[in-house]
């Protein structure tokens, strides 16, 4: 039990937080598991300012797509989820 006049802080995620950190993750490992790719775009004469707009392109594509269909489910949810869920007793 905390004294009078002392704070508890507790350390907690939050979900923005890990989602963050687990698309970060993610970006990462595709940057290493395409590193031959990466290579041969810098060996035909790509730099690295172009290689970096390929690969920054690409990771917003899939925010994008991701945006579009989060907003769908979102909208599918709140229109006919409430009807859905509804239980008659």
């Amino acid at each position: 039990m905390p004294r009078p006049g002392s704070c508890t802080v507790t350390a907690t995620p939050s979900p923005g937080a890990a989602t963050l950190l687990t698309a970060g993750l993610v970006i990462a490992l595709s940057i290493r598991l395409r590193r031959a790719e990466i290579m041969t775009l810098a060996r035909i004469g790509a730099s690295r300012g172009r290689i970096a707009a390929i690969l920054s392109a690409e990771v917003l594509s899939v925010v994008a797509a991701g945006l579009v269909v989060a907003t769908l489910f979102t909208w599918v949810t709140a229109t006919f989820g409430a009807d859905a869920l509804h239980v008659r007793v």
